[in-house]
């Protein structure tokens, strides 16, 4: 998971369980990607001290071999 426009990210266990601390008070875009999926972004905004699950479910998609 990354904030997007920032260098700011961190990954999953083998859970899926994952922590991205991000500042409260303004909009702040999270992208979930994998290798192999469609990236998916969600916005949020946080109140201070406020703590939020974003589930993300990744659609994989097949390659096609090149010729």
């Amino acid at each position: 998971m990354t904030t997007v426009g920032t260098t700011k990210g961190t990954a999953c266990n083998e859970q899926g369980e994952y922590f991205l601390e991000v500042p409260a008070g303004r909009t702040v875009k999270v992208m979930f990607s994998f290798s192999g999926a469609l990236a998916y972004v969600e916005e949020v905004i946080l109140e201070p001290g406020e703590v939020r699950t974003v589930n993300a479910r990744l659609r994989f998609i097949t390659l096609k071999t090149i010729d």
